[in-house]
């Protein structure tokens, strides 16, 4: 015998299942315009963010034709800090990223954000007092090795070795990716 009865709890039953469905149906709906505001809410920024903080690995394919495998140390502003499978360290223009493949089956999400501002310009200075020998990677894929002398505003300036002109000045608008060479 039903615990229900008989008709009544067939019937009841019924309403049950067919309620079961409908809120399932309702839950799976509103996971889908969730995922979808948040993924409309992304920032390129915030997803290399998810990727440094996550530690996975990525592949980073660039407008000057450079692909770099690695893991993120830092997102700024308008750069990211990638370090490569040898340890080498390259700063990577946002604007010079072509795109971005990750080896997790999960997407980044992108909400990321940081309460401290860091422009690639603000980064480079930084590491030039170390005056650290780098290569400058231009958009268009030339380059440009020296000793990094200063970063301002708007550009940085090399010390270059064999060349007849000792000082090259790099508008940061060129610049795909700036290489570590130590």
């Amino acid at each position: 015998m039903d615990l229900l009865g008989g008709e009544f709890g067939a019937t009841l039953h019924r309403f049950i299942a067919d309620a079961l469905v409908d809120e399932a149906a309702a839950a799976r709906s509103r996971q889908f315009w969730l995922e979808q505001q948040l993924a409309e809410g992304a920032t390129l920024a915030g997803v290399l963010i998810d990727i440094a903080e996550s530690q996975i690995a990525c592949r980073a394919t660039l407008t000057s034709g450079a692909v770099l495998r690695c893991r993120l140390s830092v997102v700024g502003d308008d750069f990211m800090l990638a370090v490569d499978d040898h340890d080498v360290e390259h700063f990577v223009a946002l604007p010079a990223i072509n795109h971005v493949a990750v080896e997790s089956t999960r997407a980044p999400v992108g909400l990321s954000s940081r309460s401290a501002s860091l422009s690639l310009a603000l980064a480079l200075a930084a590491v030039a007092e170390d005056r650290p020998l780098v290569a400058v990677h231009h958009l268009d894929g030339t380059s440009v090795r020296g000793e990094l002398l200063r970063c301002g505003a708007d550009h940085c300036t090399l010390r270059v070795r064999e060349a007849a002109f000792k000082s090259v000045m790099v508008p940061l608008a060129s610049l795909s990716h700036l290489t570590s060479l130590r």
